[in-house]
């Protein structure tokens, strides 16, 4: 590993400076979110799971965007969501408990057009 850091150093830095810059890059790489696209699991029911890569934030802005591509996902059959089941993970965010949000939904016909404000 020496002669390996020798070749990647910046002139100037100490070898540790390297490795901590190394496993600094590896650990955030490591801690991106998990996103689901829209999953099919039966019966015209669908899920998305969204899953933060840290604790930092609660559920709020997943919930968000699970809802949103579950509402494009059924746009795009000229229907609408009908949510049937969502689960949150609950703080506190710590080790591997992060804010994430499973969202069960299926897209059902519209009951009514709605026309715009005037």
């Amino acid at each position: 590993m020496e002669k390996a850091l020798r070749k990647i150093r910046p002139a100037g830095r100490p070898a540790g400076f390297v490795v901590a810059a190394l496993t600094v890059v590896s650990a955030l790489m490591a801690g991106c979110a998990a996103q689901s696209s829209v999953v099919p699991i039966g019966q015209g029911d669908f899920t998305i799971t969204k899953e933060a890569s840290s604790g930092l934030f609660g559920t709020g802005s997943l919930k968000v965007d699970a809802l949103q591509e579950a509402s494009a996902h059924c746009s795009s059959f000229g229907k609408t969501i009908q949510v049937t089941n969502v689960v949150e993970t609950k703080p506190p965010y710590v080790l591997s408990n992060y804010p994430r949000v499973d969202l069960q939904f299926r897209c059902v016909n519209r009951l009514f057009e709605t026309e715009p404000v005037r």
